[in-house]
């Protein structure tokens, strides 16, 4: 269950991406500093589609953890034993398949979690990876893996609400950017 809600914490950060996005550039049309060229319809037609269809996967994401089937509310040992295995230490034991009874435990991960979390954990997780490709000689690998820790971090500057994490994200940042400057520097043509 609680990998349906880290996948439903990230369909949500795209919503309210998309959505920004999408009310920027209303905003942007309406002032006339936007112009409604056919390539502007076209990407505001796809952002909009994207849109539906995240909000139609968020919507069935949340069907299946506020019901889950019947074998993962089973009063059976075993099956208790397996629930609280995938479960995190900080979430109630066991699921149970009453909608109502579940909702506690959604709360209770989801409070602990959310999308920038996430994303932070996902671009450190990167740069890892990338030095132990970069160790292995996989310098392809390791430049993709860098390039995406790198766009990970500089949407999470932009999103960060306090002067102190913006801060540290663009230390994250600039070291990444480094890294990449280094290995690219160091690069046959």
């Amino acid at each position: 269950m609680e990998n349906l809600l880290f996948r439903v914490v990230l369909e949500m950060k795209i919503l309210e991406l998309l959505s920004t996005s999408i009310e920027m550039a209303q905003d942007e049309k309406k002032t006339g500093r936007l112009q409604t060229s056919n390539a502007v319809k076209s990407v505001l037609r796809g952002m909009n589609s994207t849109f539906h269809e995240c909000l139609d996967e968020c919507k069935k994401l949340l069907t299946k953890v506020m019901n889950p089937l019947p074998s993962t509310a089973s009063s059976s040992s075993s099956s208790s034993s397996t629930t609280s295995s995938t479960c995190t230490s900080s979430a109630p034991e066991q699921v149970n398949a009453n909608p109502e009874a579940n909702g506690d435990v959604i709360n209770q991960i989801l409070s602990t979690m959310n999308a920038n979390k996430l994303l932070y954990t996902c671009a450190i997780d990167l740069c890892l990876m990338a030095e132990s490709e970069e160790l292995s000689g996989n310098l392809d690998s390791c430049l993709a893996n860098y390039n995406n820790a790198l766009i990970l971090f500089h949407s999470l500057v932009q999103q960060a609400c306090s002067s102190d994490d913006r801060d540290i994200l663009n230390k994250y940042k600039d070291g990444v950017e480094k890294q990449l400057l280094r290995i690219y520097g160091g690069r046959p043509s």
